[in-house]
């Protein structure tokens, strides 16, 4: 058993089908969104050859489409027009008082269930080569609102909504380990620096390491305990001071909001060019916003997209164009069998009920 072309390949279509349990009664809007983010994500120069596509002439378009100006564009601008059109507050005003900062257990209790779902996900998730923190956010920001028995609290500030991406985003730096040690691999771009400084000291990551070089292994996870605590510290510290943020009334932070938006999008390559392409998607996440298409498939898709398509192309060139590949390894048969699981059952799901309920 190895891990190559073909099982990345297999292993980010599965995480591309997982874009159907996202919002069972739009599953075919969220597939729409998802082949849309599919489209979005071949411009630029072809990854094995160079050559252009869909670039119309320009430069900028070369580079492709960044993730960053897409996720602000699509999550923070739609918030903001919404603001402008409708001239409510989309951000409620907090005016009482922190009574304390540590949580009580009986809080922390009706938590359990979202913290331990939020981990779940964030390590299985940071698991995957490229998909990274943002992914695992969504799924599990998704998975607690709908196995919880107040869906309707979802999206007004319910800790329920707070606790499961932020566990998701926590496990995501301990997933991303997994395949980065045992494989080489880097899950995601902080644990590909952590590679080059391994490779840099002569460490090689894969089953050796832990053989030769055990102890420096473990210090490693002692090192995230460590952090995760020196975290939980600061935390603490600073809550109050982050709580007065919602004391700011809506039409001297949604400015800011805007600037701080248009400042992030520059500064990833230094060119308004991206400004540009955040404002776009952020009409194009309004309209979806207003006609209930989900925008979380259209986000995955143009994340994981490069590395499908990679991985395929590589797939094709070491079997010569045979397709047999995906189906004649173990490891990427099995992925493409979830993936079709997942594809299928949200899908099937409510048939069967429907029978169900009709021979009842």
């Amino acid at each position: 058993l190895r891990f190559g072309a073909p099982e990345l390949f297999a292993l980010v279509l599965l995480g591309l089908t997982l874009i159907c349990s996202f919002g069972q009664k739009y599953i075919v809007k969220g597939l729409i969104a998802g082949v849309f983010g599919l489209i979005i994500m071949t411009i630029g120069l072809d990854p094995l050859d160079g050559t252009p596509r869909f670039t119309f002439g320009s430069v900028e378009l070369q580079a492709g489409i960044s993730f960053l100006p897409a996720l602000i564009g699509l999550f923070a601008i739609p918030q903001i027009i919404s603001g402008i059109i409708s001239g409510v507050k989309v951000i409620p005003s907090y005016h009482g008082k922190v009574a304390g900062v540590l949580p009580k257990i009986k809080n922390l209790r009706k938590l359990v269930k979202s913290m331990s779902l939020g981990a779940l996900i964030g390590t299985g998730i940071g698991s995957v080569p490229g998909a990274g923190g943002p992914i695992a956010v969504f799924l599990s920001y998704d998975y607690a609102a709908r196995l919880s028995k107040n869906q309707s609290e979802f999206g007004k500030g319910t800790p329920e909504g707070v606790a499961a991406p932020e566990s998701a985003n926590n496990g995501v730096a301990g997933g991303a380990l997994i395949p980065m040690l045992t494989l080489g691999i880097p899950g995601d771009p902080i644990t590909a620096i952590l590679l080059g400084a391994l490779m840099i000291q002569g460490l090689t990551p894969g089953p050796l390491l832990f053989e030769n070089n055990g102890q420096f292994v473990y210090s490693i996870f002692w090192a995230f305990l460590v952090a995760n605590i020196l975290t939980l510290i600061l935390t603490f510290a600073t809550i109050k001071l982050w709580v007065r943020i919602h004391q700011v009334p809506s039409r001297i932070l949604l400015p800011i909001i805007t600037i701080l938006c248009i400042i992030g999008s520059y500064s990833l390559r230094n060119t308004f060019f991206d400004t540009g392409v955040m404002l776009l998607f952020g009409v194009i996440g309004y309209l979806m916003n207003k006609f209930r298409f989900p925008v979380v498939p259209l986000l995955l898709a143009i994340i994981l997209g490069p590395a499908l398509e990679e991985h395929l192309r590589m797939s094709l060139i070491i079997s010569q164009g045979d397709y047999s590949i995906f189906f004649t390894h173990p490891i990427s048969l099995t992925f493409l069998l979830l993936a079709f699981f997942s594809f299928t059952l949200p899908l099937v799901a409510p048939l069967l009920s429907k029978k169900k309920a009709q021979n009842n």
